[in-house]
């Protein structure tokens, strides 16, 4: 009812979101809500392919670059003072 209440139009409104007002009205109605779900997933998936199209590459190599340098710190972490090969950080990138 808040939505309606605030709506700019009311009438239009009511004809847009006519779902909710019968929901709203009759209570018992409610758990058709949880019809809505799926529609909702649906478009959600979409826009998140979609982005993610866009976005891969970047997403990819980000990934990447943050995996190598916590790999790398651990490895210096667990080498450092072994007295082997790796002597410091540059080291243990290559």
């Amino acid at each position: 009812m808040a939505k309606l209440y605030l709506a700019p139009d009311r009438l239009p409104y009511l004809r847009s979101h006519w779902f909710e007002v019968i929901i709203i009205v009759l209570p018992f109605l409610r758990p058709l809500r949880l019809l809505w779900l799926p529609i909702v997933l649906a478009r959600l998936w979409k826009q998140s392919q979609r982005a993610l199209r866009r976005k891969m590459p970047a997403f990819i190599g980000g990934r990447s670059l943050v995996m190598v340098l916590i790999t790398t710190t651990l490895m210096f972490i667990a080498e450092r003072g072994s007295g082997g090969p790796i002597t410091s950080f540059t080291d243990t990138i290559w």
